[in-house]
């Protein structure tokens, strides 16, 4: 069972724990669509699965926290969690996402609209940074959007409501523009899969602080065609094929 909340201008630990719980089922329910979605930069299908198990790898990291854990320590906990549990590249880039949405934190015990914009555009910050050649038109360019959407808003509504909701918006609007930054999109008619599912985490989290119930909205969505099994595995930065090092040491 999954709590709401009414409308709201703080979070404290527990509510944020709340709506990163509801935003990791709300992420869940349109997994196979997110998959669907998934043409870049392979046409694997697996980019609703990655970003799920990354999401629920960081909420089991938190299952330990004391109910009156302060907003950094979930966040810090959040961002380990997702780190361990990322998976392929839309699940590490995530993990950069919440890493960076922590440190934007700091140490604050509770935070408004302001501190989360902050930690948004920390997120933004940290996810460019740890990918060798940021791509415009993927999730990465949703989440600056969103970071700087959420900033403009939190200039004069500081509340968490009204922030997150600016954040949305911002993160919907260059969804719909990522077939325009990348061919390989604009070929299939679709937007970027790892953009969706930011954008569905966004939402998620939204409608937890507007008190919405996610169990009546969990109805059975369109079937989506399955664009990954239909395209060549081309990619545009010239590789068919994924690959992925685990490196383990001192240092």
């Amino acid at each position: 069972m999954i709590a709401t909340a009414p409308s709201q201008a703080l979070w404290s630990g527990r509510a944020m724990r709340d709506a990163f719980a509801f935003a990791t089922t709300w992420l869940q329910h349109h997994r196979d669509r997110v998959n669907a979605l998934n043409v870049f930069p392979v046409p694997d299908g697996d980019t609703g699965t990655n970003m799920s198990l990354t999401m629920s790898g960081a909420m089991e990291a938190i299952d330990d926290l004391p109910a009156d854990a302060s907003a950094s320590d979930v966040a810090q906990r959040l961002a380990y969690g997702a780190l361990m549990g990322a998976r392929g590249n839309s699940g590490v880039i995530l993990s950069q996402v919440f890493r960076g949405f922590a440190n934007g934190i700091g140490d604050a015990s509770q935070i408004d609209g302001r501190d989360f914009a902050r930690a948004l555009e920390g997120a933004r910050e940290t996810a460019y940074k740890a990918v060798m050649r940021p791509v415009e038109g993927t999730m990465l360019t949703v989440v600056r959007a969103a970071a700087e959407a959420a900033r403009t808003a939190s200039e004069t509504e500081p509340g968490i409501t009204d922030v997150l909701d600016a954040a949305l918006h911002g993160a919907r609007i260059a969804l719909e523009r990522t077939p325009e930054q990348l061919d390989i999109l604009r070929q299939a008619g679709v937007v970027d899969a790892g953009g969706q599912g930011v954008v569905y985490i966004l939402e998620g989290m939204l409608r937890y602080v507007r008190g919405e119930s996610v169990v009546s909205e969990l109805a059975a969505a369109a079937p989506v065609e399955d664009l990954a099994a239909a395209l060549a595995p081309e990619d545009e930065m010239g590789y068919g094929y994924d690959v992925q090092f685990i490196i383990q040491g001192d240092n």
